[in-house]
């Protein structure tokens, strides 16, 4: 008989097994490199749409800036739908801005460009954008920028893209900076008057440039005795650039007629301007009315008339001293409060370069005397900038 020879069941399932893992690792090897090149495909359209959206909204500031050096008074934040971490959407073709309802939708493609645009060519895409921006804590003048892109890889898995970059109102605008903020500009002028800090640049095409400062005004006294009579300080209003400070300082306050038997408060110093003028003392009371506040240097506001059987006024704007109160018994009554000081400073051509920060700070009006016949509040300070 004759025999013949053949495979074994067992060896053919091990020709079998060998055979798949030959043919399944480099397919396996095969699809996740396939997968990972799908994946740096779409992270890098991501970064690249997170990128843009940054572009855009800092361009929205950017253009602000412009605005304020050519001469108008704006935020540099007008134009963002959201500071306060509601989601948007940026259309960068034409730099809209739309808050989400709930959630933002998913971005359009014509085949070449990202948007949101309706109709034929425009289809949806596997890409949604979310911008948010929100203030940083502790700085109202830094927002946070965050912009985070989303989309569905092959596996049905949601992979996601954030970048995020830090805007700054870096310039003097018309918002609220500081401890307050409202300044107004026109042409080649720029005013701060509410109590603050600001920052402001030199514009580069300034060739001389005038600063003029009053501190603030102080309140006159009341007719009441112990310290709530006596009127408070103004606050010192000041310009440092370079690291030199000038300063004119604040008003001293009106007594109180039965503490200080109605003392004028003294006006405020001067120092470091080309002009320096202390400010003027706040009037003694009289036996029939309180003293009046002492009128502002430099142009500055009259001081606020002392009161007869009624308060006292409050000083005029900038920098004047409140008026003395009289509550209409005795014959003492509240002193007048000192003025702040007027300091004026010029600067040459050449002694200032394009883009010098200064550092404004405007110093506040001070209260009147509290109790019977209450003194008059003194005025804020202001600064005033103007170049050719």
């Amino acid at each position: 008989m004759t025999m013949k020879k053949g495979f074994t069941l067992i060896e053919t399932l091990v020709a079998v097994s060998l055979l798949t893992v030959a043919v399944v690792a480099p397919m396996t090897l095969t699809a996740r490199s396939l997968s990972a090149a799908y994946y740096a495909r779409d992270q890098i359209t991501a970064f690249h749409l997170a990128q843009e959206a940054v572009e855009t909204v800092r361009n929205v500031r950017d253009g602000n800036i412009l605005q304020n050096a050519l001469g108008a008074s704006v935020d540099l934040l007008t134009g963002i739908p959201s500071i306060t971490g509601q989601p948007f959407t940026v259309d960068t073709r034409n730099g809209s801005m739309t808050q989400c309802p709930v959630t933002c939708p998913p971005l359009k493609t014509d085949g070449e460009l990202y948007g949101y645009e309706n109709g034929s060519p425009w289809v949806a895409t596997r890409f949604t954008r979310t911008v948010r921006a929100e203030p940083v804590s502790g700085n109202d003048d830094e927002v946070r920028v965050s912009v985070t892109v989303s989309w569905r890889s092959g596996s049905f898995q949601t992979r996601t893209f954030t970048i995020s970059e830090n805007l700054y109102r870096w310039i003097a605008d018309s918002s609220v900076s500081g401890g307050g903020g409202d300044d107004t500009a026109s042409g080649n002028a720029i005013t701060f008057s509410v109590p603050g800090q600001y920052t402001f640049l030199v514009p580069e095409y300034a060739t001389s440039l005038v600063v003029k400062l009053w501190g603030g005004g102080a309140g006159g006294g009341s007719e009441a005795s112990g310290s709530a009579g006596d009127g408070d300080p103004g606050g010192a209003t000041s310009i440092t650039v370079a690291g030199a400070t000038r300063t004119a300082g604040g008003g001293q306050g009106g007594r109180g007629g039965y503490s200080g038997g109605g003392q004028g408060g003294a006006g405020g110093t001067a120092t470091g301007g080309t002009v320096n003028t202390p400010g003027n003392s706040g009037i003694n009371t009289t036996s029939a009315a309180g003293g009046a506040g002492g009128s502002a240097p430099g142009d500055g506001g009259a001081g606020g008339v002392g009161g007869n059987n009624t308060a006292g006024s409050t000083g005029s704007a900038p920098g004047a001293g409140g008026g003395g109160g009289d509550e209409g018994s005795g014959t003492i009554h509240g002193g007048g409060g000192g003025s702040g000081g007027y300091v004026s400073r010029t600067y040459s051509a050449g002694s200032l370069s394009a883009g010098s920060q200064m550092t404004v700070v405007v110093g506040g009006g001070g209260l009147g005397g509290t109790g019977g016949g209450p003194g008059g509040a003194g005025a804020p300070g202001r600064v005033e900038i103007t170049w050719e």
